[in-house]
């Protein structure tokens, strides 16, 4: 790893700074690693994903992005459409960086490069929705569309309290949705939500206790609801998080490697899946477990 690497980087990313950083990653890596780097600019969608997947065939063994959850996420897909999946690592430049948090990378992109002076290899596990690829959470109900529409120029400004904000418009509805969630053993539950989400890690939203005891390699997914739809609910529900006990009195939670989930009514739900719109349900859901190879940066 780190002989041959591409470094993916999106220009707008870090308040327009992606490519001023990613040269700051080219030097380090150099310099510490005599790496051999070659940097690429995304100008349209998928670059991301089309310039990994075919990495190694062009002779990198590593592929490193520079950007939010979005450029990670394309970033990701091309790796494990790939044959030869090269190693994978990046930093962290978007507003919330769960996964980023989860591996223990540094939040400010600074810091996050200087610790690319160090490294070592881990596994980790990326899940699959329908036919997508998604790297941190797939997420559905009123809050989650309400955070949908977060302005870029307001997550730019007020980082993860534009989500909060935004989020606090959908709090005080009773909209809710019914749904069935079926487990890999075919076990049913019934439920009716303003909020669920499936997390591959303890990190939802920038909030690192959300998920207890999820890990970035256990190969698991972790799906929490909120049982109801009303504010109380909402209410009652957040004094619990954190709660290790898998089904408090008022989240529902499974940790699974595979999911179904359905509108009961055949209404039409749409999802957040890493941020951004994701396909309508059914969702059919599976964990790919120790997927890739993957960095972990700075002293252990």
């Amino acid at each position: 790893m780190l002989k041959n690497v591409l470094l993916i980087t999106n220009p707008v990313a870090g308040k327009g700074l992606g490519e001023k950083y990613a040269q700051k990653l080219k030097d380090v890596l150099e310099d510490y690693h005599q790496s051999n780097v070659e940097i690429k600019i995304t100008e349209e969608e998928f670059d991301a994903t089309k310039w990994s997947k075919n990495a190694t065939k062009e002779g990198f063994d590593t592929v490193i992005c520079l950007g939010g959850d979005g450029t990670v996420s394309e970033t990701v897909s091309g790796i494990i459409e790939a044959e030869d999946k090269p190693v994978f690592g990046f930093v962290p430049m978007g507003t919330v960086n769960d996964l980023g948090r989860a591996l223990g990378y540094k939040m400010n992109a600074e810091k996050a490069i200087e610790d690319f002076k160090t490294v070592s290899l881990d596994k980790l596990d990326v899940g699959k929705v329908n036919d997508r690829v998604f790297i941190n959470v797939i997420a559905l109900g009123p809050i989650a569309e309400q955070v949908m529409t977060t302005d870029s120029d307001d997550k730019n400004r007020f980082g993860v309290l534009a989500y909060v904000r935004d989020g606090m418009k959908a709090f005080f509805t009773d909209k809710g949705y019914e749904v069935r969630v079926t487990a890999s053993d075919g076990t049913t539950t019934e439920i009716k939500t303003n909020l669920l989400f499936v997390g591959l890690t303890n990190s939802i939203g920038g909030v690192e206790f959300m998920i207890p005891g999820a890990n970035y390699n256990d190969g698991k997914g972790y799906l929490s609801a909120i049982k109801g739809h009303t504010p109380i609910n909402t209410i009652r529900a957040g004094l619990e998080v954190g709660l290790s006990n898998i089904d408090a009195d008022n989240i529902f939670r499974l940790s699974d490697t595979k999911f179904k989930i359905e509108s009961i009514n055949n209404e039409s739900i749409t999802t957040n899946v890493d941020g951004d719109n994701g396909p309508e349900l059914p969702l059919e859901i599976e964990i790919l477990s120790q997927a890739i190879d993957v960095l972990i940066t700075g002293e252990s």
